[in-house]
Formats: structure tokens, sequence, C-alpha cells
């Protein structure tokens, strides 16, 4: 059958259905609007009704019946137009459009009701750990995403093939076009996969601060095709998954302890004694401060005469913190820095400083050295 022709039979019914007797239809209306008013009501007492059967303290059975809440209410209201369809003599027509239509949103129920049975499964075996180890956030919402719309798109194709529309035949009839769309999308296909394996290797999560080749900053949304970047300046920047999963990612928030390395220098004038116990005491300050990782099991801490620099002595001060993000670990540094100063200071070293020594020579010594350059 033609679209036209179905066409010129949904008109015909429309037609038809103002010949539908009045009382009838009246009858029908009554039972429409008591199903839209009556649906809360009936719907909170078949949950309460079922709740009761069984054991009260099971909180997953009472979540999934809670879930069903809103399906059931739906259900009872498809009910009053199925009673009301049986009470009007309709058209035959008419009548094969009117339970296709009911039919389909039985179908819709069906899988909507289902979605939420999942969704509530998927919550508490996430929260508790049925499955073993809890997964990321990031990676349960994306199987999360990936169930509803396998779920829905089988719901799409099981309405379509009651209206006896033939899915498969009309996929298959794409051709051309349908190459031409999986062709478009071969970058969008690239970035799923490429967020797949940024969850399932655990790369990052939402919140982390990263680096990459091109971005830095805090992440925010883990997405289907992009993630999204907080950077420092408060910018957000979208980065194309699969390019991230092919980059090469520092992850700040994974780090356990941050390093903080300082060279300071110190005059030549400073006698090997004295430098010794400057180092003595810088090693004591550090290993007193609660912020600094002392255990050389876990982190070295460093503190020794390095070189002979071009203006000093060059002591190497090489630690760590455990304070990993930005602002916490700058005052660490600033502390540090502080106190390492007022031991310079205390033990009265002095710090060098760039100088330059300028040698005037009167014309005669120039002519003198010129002489002396030619004669060897």
């Amino acid at each position: 059958m033609t679209n036209f022709s179905r066409l010129a039979d949904f008109y015909h019914c429309l037609n038809e259905f103002t010949e539908i007797n009045a009382l009838q239809a009246a009858i029908a209306g009554v039972v429409i609007a008591s199903g839209f008013l009556l649906r809360g009501i009936l719907s909170r007492f078949v949950i309460r009704l079922l709740s009761t059967l069984g054991d009260r303290r099971n909180s997953l059975r009472e979540s999934l019946f809670i879930s069903l809440t809103k399906p059931v209410g739906l259900i009872i209201l498809i009910f009053s137009f199925y009673l009301a369809g049986a009470l009007v003599d309709l058209p035959k027509e008419l009548d094969i459009f009117y339970n296709r239509a009911l039919n389909s949103l039985i179908t819709f129920t069906f899988f909507w009701g289902t979605i939420r049975l999942l969704t509530v499964i998927a919550d508490q075996a996430h929260q508790k750990r049925l499955f073993g180890t809890r997964v990321s956030e990031e990676f349960y919402s994306f199987i999360f995403k990936t169930m509803n719309v396998i779920i829905w798109m089988l719901a799409g194709m099981t309405i379509l093939e009651l209206w006896n529309i033939n899915v498969f035949a009309f996929v298959a009839g794409l051709g051309l076009a349908g190459m031409a769309v999986a062709l478009a999308a071969q970058d969008t296909l690239k970035n799923i996969f490429g967020s797949l394996s940024i969850l399932m290797d655990q790369t990052f999560k939402k919140g982390d601060w990263i680096k990459a080749s091109t971005v830095e900053g805090v992440v925010e949304e883990i997405g289907f095709r992009t993630t999204a970047i907080r950077q420092r300046d408060k910018a957000l920047v979208s980065i194309p998954n699969a390019k991230l999963a092919d980059d090469a990612i520092i992850n700040f928030s994974k780090m356990p302890f941050r390093l903080i390395e300082l060279k300071i220098e110190i005059s030549y004038d400073t006698p090997p004694k004295r430098i010794q116990k400057v180092l003595e005491k810088m090693r004591h300050y550090l290993h007193s401060l609660p912020e600094i990782v002392t255990d050389e099991d876990k982190a070295p801490l460093v503190v020794r005469l390095l070189d002979m620099g071009d203006h000093g002595y060059q002591i190497l001060c090489f630690f760590f913190t455990t304070e990993v993000s930005f602002v916490p670990y700058s005052e660490v540094k600033e502390k540090t820095l502080l106190g390492l100063s007022q031991i310079i200071d205390d033990m009265n070293v002095a710090l060098p400083y760039p100088t330059y020594n300028v040698v005037l020579k009167s014309k005669a010594d120039l002519i003198e050295a010129s002489k002396a350059k030619r004669a060897v």
C-alpha cells in the first residue's frame, strides 16, 4: 500500500469519526477523564500493595517498586483508553489505527519501565560493588547511556513493526546513502571508541587535573565525543576523545607527592665549615615540616652542595610535599623558601650577585700589547 493510499484511508477514518454515536462518545470521554484523574492514585495503590507482599527491609526491592510508579500510571491510563474504545463502535479503519496506537503506547511503556528497572539495579550494583570492583563514575555513565540508546532503538524498531514497517528492509534500502552516512560518522565512531578507551584504562576521571600536548586543566565532563577541560584561565576547552586517547597525558591528580626542587647559590667567601652548618640546619628544618615527605622509602629528601657555579656555591634542595593541588603546593613552596632564606640570613651567609670586571687600559698599553702580539 502506498503512502498516498494510507493517507487517504486516514482521512477517511477521520470523516467516519464524525458518525460515532454522541452518547457513546460522551461515556468514552468520561472513562478517559477518569483515567487521567485516577492514574496517580491507582498507581501508588498498586505499588504499595505489591510492596506489602514481601520483605519491606529490602531496599533494592523497594526502589524497584518505586521506579515503576509512573509506568504503572501510564498503563492505567492506556487501559482507560482501551475501555473507552470498547464502549464505542469505531469504524474498521479507525479501529485498526486506534488499536495500533494503543499497542505502540504499551510497547513504549514496557521499554520505559525496563529502563527504569535497569537504572535502579545498575545504581545498586555500582554503589554496593555487587559485580566486583567499583568502576569509575564516568565509565558507569558511559555504559548506562549506551544501554539506554540500545533499548530505545529496540523500542523504536518494535513500534515500527507494529505499524507494518519493515525496519531491516528500510535500512537495507538506504544503499549508498547509508554508506555515505557511515563514512561521515567515522570521526564520531573514533571519538566514541576513544572515550571507551579512556574510561576503561581510567586514564583520568571527572575532577582530575591533567595536562595534554595542547591543553592543561581540570576535567569537567567526559562525553561520548569530546572531553570538557577547564583551563587555569577558566576557559572551557572541548577536546575530541580520539585525540586524547592517542596523546600523552600527565595526570597530576594521581601524584602521591609533588616535587619541589631549589638551587640556592651562596658566596664563595663562605667558609666550608659554615657551609656544612647551613646544610645541616636546612635538613633539620625540612624534616620538621609536616607538609614535607621525610620517609626515604616513599620519596627522597636531598640537601647537598651541588656545584661551583659562575658566581658562588650551589646548594641543591630536592624534596617532595604531600600537597599536590596548585594553591596548597604554592603555599608550601613559599613557606620553605622563606624558611631556607631565614637560615641563610641567620648564618650570615652572603648571596652572590652577578659581577663584571672592567679593565681600563691606556693607549700606550694597547700599543705595547699590539707590538708583543706581532713579535710572537
